[in-house]
C-alpha cells in the first residue's frame, strides 16, 4: 500500500481531518475565498508595506484556483513600487500568460522564469505556488515540489522594491486575475524544501508566525553594538553573569564598528562568562548576525545562544574580524552572548550584533474577512485593501484522497471517505497499461468500473457512484503501480 493523503479545509471534524502521510501534491483548501472577476477596471488587492526586500532573502506563497483558460495575461501576486499594478522598477510578480505558461518576472523589461503547460496541468484546480529567493538563487515550488522551469532565468541578487504587495493584477492594471484566492503569505527568509512541503499541508508554522521587518536588536537598538556602558553591568541593556575568572570588558580600542566592543578575557580555567537580554519569544525563528574576533591559538567560533539553542556559527581564524549570519528557533526567552568554550587563555570580541525575528511578514487567509478589507494574521497589521470586481465566496468544504496501489487484485484503502462526501472527480496515473476498478467492498457498490488505464495520467474517470462513503477498495488487473486521486466535497 502506498502513501495516502487527505486534504481538507479548516473546520473538518477529526474523522474528516486534513492529514498527510507524505508531502502535498495538490493544494488543500476550500472554495471559500475572494473571487476576482477578471473584468472590472481597478480590481486588485493592495497591501502597503514598510518592510524592504532589497537584495535580501524572501519567499512568497499563494494558494489559488487556477483558471481553466487564460485569454489575457493574468496577474497573480507581486511586490513593487506601485499601488495599482505589479510593474515598475524593482518589481516582482507571478503571472499566467495566454499560452498557459506561468511566469515569475522581475522589472518592466522583465527577466523571466517560465513554466510552460501550467494552466493545462492545473486549470480548474486549487494550486499552491511558492517562490523563494536566497543566496543559492531562485526556486519555484508547485504543490510542495520544486518545479523545473522550461525556460528563462532570474538574477539572484536582483533588487526588489517592496513598497506594496499586489494581488490579482499584473504588469498593467488590465491584467486582472479571474479566479479565487484562498491564502497568501510573504516571508523574510528563504523557505527550504521541507519548509515548503510542510507549509502547503499545514499552513504557516508556529516558528514562522509573526515575522518582523525590523530588528529587535542591532547596534542602534538595545545596544547590540556594545556602545553604551552600563551602571551596575558592563553594558546598558545587558546583564552580566557572576561567575569569577573570565572578565567582561568594554573595549574602546578594538572594535568592528562604532567606538566599542564586548571583550571576554578568558582565564586559564576557561571559566564561563556571558551577557544576556530577555528579548526573545519561545518557539519563534530568528536570524542572528554578529561580528567576532579572537586571539586564540587555533580557530574558534562565536557562541551565541537563543536560550539553550546554540547558533550554528562556523569557526574563524584568529586576529581578524569576521561577520557571520545564521538562523535558528529559540526554545526560550533569553539571548546569551558567551565566551567560547574550550578556549582558555584568550580574548574574544563581539560587536555589531543584529537579531531579527523572521517568518511570515504578511499572513492572509482569504476566507476570513468582510467588506473591502482582509485582516493580516501576522503582528505587522499589513491588511489587504480590496478594490473593484471582487466577491466573497461562501465556503464549501472539500478534500482530496490520494493513494498508491500496486498489487494484482484487491487492495483496501486505509482511510475511507466521510459519509457525507460527494465524489467530484477521479484521476489515476499508472506505470503501465492496467484495468482499474474502485468499489466500496469486494463485490460491493462500484465507483469506477473496469477503467482501462494507459501509461501516465488518465482522467477524469467515469464515476459510477458519487456517494459511496466509508471504506474503498481498488482492484488492478496486473501488478502495476497506480496513483489514484479522488476529489470530494462535503454535502452537509
Amino acid at each position: 500500500m502506498g502513501p495516502l493523503e487527505i486534504f481538507g479545509a479548516p473546520g473538518f471534524s477529526p474523522s474528516d481531518a486534513s492529514i498527510a502521510l507524505n508531502g502535498g501534491r495538490q493544494a488543500a483548501g476550500s472554495v471559500g475565498g475572494v473571487a476576482f472577476d477578471g473584468l472590472t477596471s481597478g480590481t486588485r488587492g493592495t497591501v502597503p508595506l514598510t518592510w524592504t526586500v532589497g537584495t535580501g532573502d524572501f519567499s512568497a506563497w499563494v494558494r489559488f484556483r487556477c483558471p481553466s483558460s487564460v485569454t489575457v495575461e493574468r496577474g497573480v501576486i507581486g511586490l513593487g513600487p506601485n499601488a495599482t499594478d505589479a510593474g515598475g522598477t524593482g518589481s516582482f510578480r507571478v503571472i499566467l500568460q495566454t499560452s498557459g505558461t506561468m511566469s515569475v518576472r522581475l522589472g518592466t523589461a522583465p527577466e523571466t522564469l517560465d513554466f510552460a503547460g501550467f494552466v493545462a496541468a492545473f486549470g480548474g484546480q486549487w494550486v499552491d505556488v511558492v517562490v523563494t529567493r536566497g543566496s543559492a538563487g531562485w526556486t519555484v515550488y508547485v504543490n510542495g515540489l520544486a518545479a523545473t522551469p522550461t525556460s528563462g532565468s532570474l538574477t539572484t541578487a536582483a533588487t526588489i522594491t517592496s513598497s506594496n504587495l499586489i494581488l490579482g493584477v499584473g504588469l498593467a492594471a488590465t491584467n486582472i486575475f479571474n479566479s479565487i484566492f484562498h491564502r497568501v503569505a510573504v516571508f523574510n527568509r528563504t523557505l527550504s524544501a521541507s519548509d515548503v512541503a510542510s507549509l502547503v499541508v499545514a499552513g504557516v508554522s508556529q516558528a514562522d508566525q509573526w515575522g518582523a521587518g525590523d530588528p529587535i536588536l542591532s547596534p542602534t537598538v538595545l545596544n547590540g553594538g556594545f556602545e553604551t556602558p552600563g551602571t551596575t553591568n558592563t553594558f546598558a541593556n545587558w546583564t552580566d553573569s557572576t561567575v569569577s575568572g573570565t572578565t567582561i570588558n568594554r573595549d574602546t580600542v578594538v572594535f568592528d564598528s562604532g567606538s566599542a566592543s564586548l571583550r571576554f578575557d578568558v582565564d586559564g580555567s576557561g571559566s564561563f562568562r556571558n551577557v544576556a537580554q530577555g528579548i526573545l519569544v519561545a518557539g519563534r525563528r530568528y536570524r542572528v548576525t554578529a561580528a567576532f574576533r579572537h586571539n586564540h591559538s587555533s580557530s574558534i567560533g562565536p557562541q551565541i545562544l537563543l536560550q539553550n539553542t546554540v547558533m550554528p556559527f562556523a569557526v574563524v581564524a584568529p586576529n581578524t574580524w569576521q561577520t557571520q549570519t545564521a538562523e535558528a528557533v529559540s526554545d526560550g526567552t533569553i539571548l546569551t552572548v558567551a565566551r567560547r568554550s574550550g578556549a582558555a587563555n584568550s580574548s574574544q570580541w563581539y560587536d555589531s550584533i543584529t537579531i531579527t525575528r523572521i517568518g511570515a511578514i504578511v499572513d492572509l487567509d482569504f476566507t476570513m474577512g468582510c467588506g473591502n478589507q482582509l485582516q493580516d494574521a501576522s503582528t505587522n497589521g499589513f491588511h489587504v485593501n480590496l478594490f473593484g470586481g471582487f466577491s466573497w465566496c461562501n465556503p464549501r468544504d472539500f478534500g482530496q484522497l490520494r493513494v498508491t496501489i500496486s498489487q494484482l487484485g484487491n487492495t483496501v484503502f486505509p482511510v475511507g471517505l466521510p459519509t457525507e462526501a460527494m465524489i467530484t472527480g477521479i484521476a489515476a496515473s499508472a506505470a503501465g497499461a492496467v484495468t482499474l476498478s474502485i468499489g466500496t467492498a469486494m463485490g460491493g457498490t462500484q465507483v469506477v468500473n473496469a477503467a482501462a488505464l494507459s501509461t501516465g495520467r488518465n482522467g477524469p474517470l467515469t464515476v459510477a457512484s458519487a456517494f459511496p462513503g466509508g471504506t474503498l477498495w481498488g482492484n488492478l488487473s496486473a501488478a502495476v503501480a497506480t496513483n489514484i486521486t479522488i476529489d470530494f466535497s462535503l454535502t452537509t
